[in-house]
């Protein structure tokens, strides 16, 4: 694992995956989806939570591979390509994300490995909220930790993380009541190209 970290590609890298249980109820009309939206938003810029590409960087540092030159979080950018099966997310909303702060940036690639940015980086993909009862609704929360520039360079270590996340809806205004974990891959630059 400490040699993959680094760039060595290994034959057969670790990946610990479990399936995620089917969600089941109605999307969210497309006018109260932006205000789920940026409360996960808030909640990956929070102090406290750490995210998939803070935990890459720190596995980085422990392996002893050249560090990041970055010493903040990690920034986060969102995966614009909702995988053809979602409209695609309101520009307005977007800038809006981006103007305060909730967003580094937005990325148009099917994969991550294919964004511009050149640190390690948390790319988040957000499905579209499902209610599942009353004020409840959940997200399919796909974040992946990775720098695209070196897996450009070499097969480096990426990590993806599948969250639930589920959130309740009180005064108006979404809050995040817990991110369940559904399945962690760790994996390379060159194994999630082959995904969708």
């Amino acid at each position: 694992m400490l040699s993959l970290a680094c760039g060595a590609p290994a034959a057969n890298p670790f990946a610990e995956l479990l399936l995620a249980p089917e969600i089941s109820g109605d999307t969210l009309p497309h006018a109260a989806r932006p205000a789920v939206w940026d409360a996960i938003l808030r909640y990956y810029q929070a102090p406290r939570s750490a995210t998939e590409g803070d935990f890459v960087r720190w596995v980085k540092r422990c392996s002893g591979c050249k560090p990041d030159t970055v010493t903040a979080k990690a920034p986060i950018v969102l995966l614009t390509d909702r995988r053809g099966h979602a409209e695609p997310y309101d520009l307005t909303w977007l800038t809006r994300a981006l103007d305060a702060g909730l967003l580094a940036g937005t990325c148009a690639a099917r994969q991550p490995t294919a964004c511009g940015d050149s640190v390690v980086t948390t790319y988040l993909r957000l499905d579209d909220p499902i209610r599942t009862a009353g004020d409840t609704v959940v997200v399919v929360v796909t974040e992946t930790g990775l720098n695209p520039a070196e897996c450009k360079e070499q097969d480096v270590f990426v990590g993806t993380w599948e969250r639930h996340a589920i959130l309740v809806n009180e005064d108006d205004d979404f809050v995040i009541v817990t991110l369940e974990s559904q399945a962690h891959y760790t994996s390379t630059c060159s194994l999630i190209e082959g995904r969708t």
